[in-house]
């Protein structure tokens, strides 16, 4: 296992971890802390999701469902009187069971199978509106610390995002890596050679579930309220997807390079409110047109382009 570790990545870990950990000591601005809290959030989902429609071929767009439960779990569990990182393990828990519920959804392929996600988050949401267990439409309102501090969120966001990653390089890097592909590629030759695909198919949507969960758990022990149609709102669904597209679907630095760049124009396209989606679909049709490999693809191409003159 040690062994897929023995590469430069890992070295660039070590030192983005180092220097990420560093950072609130240095800068002192609350919104530049803030949007790394963000951004490190978007990283764990969108590396996530990659793992379920990037390594195996399984474009969900629901995956708002299992950011809900996550966050709903760590509301629950906080307001009964518990610290928030125990809602947050037990949100992710029950994140990954309920993405059993998915299963009938892999008898469908290609957009039925998209659509068929999309579905399941708008019947969760329903559910939510009316479950007064969980306050229903008017939502829940948590505690609020007495001296607000930043930085616990920052760090807490950011080994999140930080075990996500080594999920996401170990899952790249390992046998189970190279089955999801072949299941990507060609279900049926992947079957003819003896791969059995409904059981990593669920594998790897359980794996993506619960980093939504989690991501979902620790995003809400930042807030103060939460109701269902922000938390399952369709972006947390689709904006993992936009990122990973962005970056390079399929890869494993492509979502963080997409989630990095999705954060920083998410920010600077704020006020556009519900039109931020419109706005990030028409960026994705021109990187579908003239990047197909995404962010990382086309930087490949071109440093290869600017190397072959010099040899």
């Amino acid at each position: 296992m040690m062994s897929i570790f023995k590469n430069r990545s890992l070295y660039l870990f070590i030192i983005a971890t180092i220097a990420l950990g560093l950072l609130p000591l240095v800068v002192k601005n609350s919104y530049v802390i803030y949007m790394l809290f963000i951004m490190f959030i978007f990283i764990g989902l969108s590396t996530g999701w990659n793992i379920i429609g990037g390594l195996t071929g399984q474009v969900s767009l629901g995956h708002a469902v299992f950011f809900g439960i996550g966050s709903y779990t760590t509301a629950v569990v906080w307001l009964s009187g518990h610290p928030p990182i125990s809602g947050i393990m037990l949100g992710g828990m029950l994140a990954g069971i309920s993405a059993l519920l998915l299963i009938p959804t892999f008898r469908l392929r290609g957009i039925y199978f998209a659509i068929g996600t999309l579905f399941l988050n708008e019947v969760t949401k329903q559910v939510f509106l009316n479950w007064d267990a969980v306050g229903g439409g008017v939502g829940l309102y948590l505690p609020i610390p007495t001296v607000f501090v930043l930085e616990p969120f920052y760090y807490t966001a950011l080994a999140y995002c930080l075990v996500t990653a080594l999920v996401a390089l170990f899952v790249h890097r390992s046998k189970l890596g190279l089955t999801l592909n072949a299941i990507r590629e060609d279900e049926t030759a992947a079957s003819v050679l003896g791969i059995r695909i409904l059981p990593y198919k669920i594998l790897a949507l359980v794996i993506s579930a619960v980093i939504f969960g989690i991501g979902g758990g620790v995003y809400t022990s930042y807030q103060t309220y939460i109701e269902p149609h922000s938390t399952f709102h369709l972006e947390w669904g689709i904006g993992p997807v936009f990122m990973a597209i962005l970056g390079g679907f399929g890869t494993f630095l492509g979502p963080i390079l997409g989630a990095v760049v999705y954060t920083l124009i998410g920010q600077s396209v704020a006020t556009l409110a519900n039109m931020r989606l419109l706005f990030f679909s028409i960026i994705i049709i021109l990187v579908v047109r003239f990047m197909p490999e995404g962010l990382i693809g086309h930087t490949k191409d071109l440093v290869k382009r600017l190397v072959r003159p010099l040899g």
